[in-house]
This record gives structure tokens, sequence and C-alpha cells, in this order.
């Protein structure tokens, strides 16, 4: 099984994520630097990804594409 551990670093604002293969990880990255004080993530029923930040503000998180 493939996922993704994503977190969020308070005082940086960047967003990062820890790829895990079979238990292991394999690929750790910056995914963003958002200038946010992130105090938590959450997500919806359709699996989209949002962070919480102290300004009291739900920010979605997508993809650059």
């Amino acid at each position: 099984m493939n996922s993704t551990y994503i977190y969020g670093d308070y005082c940086s604002g960047e967003v990062n994520g820890f790829r895990f293969r079979v238990g292991r990880v394999r690929e750790k990255s910056l995914l963003l630097d958002s200038g946010l004080r992130i105090t938590s993530f959450g997500q919806d029923q359709q699996g989209e990804l949002y962070a919480l930040a102290e300004d009291c503000g739900v920010y979605k998180l997508t993809a650059n594409r």
C-alpha cells in the first residue's frame, strides 16, 4: 500500500509530505510554502485536503498543474 503523510510547520508555513511504500519512507518533499501559521488539516467527503490557519482561515490545498 502506498500513502503520503502530509504535515505543516506552524512557524514557516511549509507543507511537506512523506511518501510511504510498504511501510517505509521512500521520498520526502516540500509541497507548498503557504506563508500561513497552519494549525491543522482536514479532509472533505470527496477527499479534498484543507489547511486551517491561526487567522481562522480554511484553505483548500490543490495540486499545481
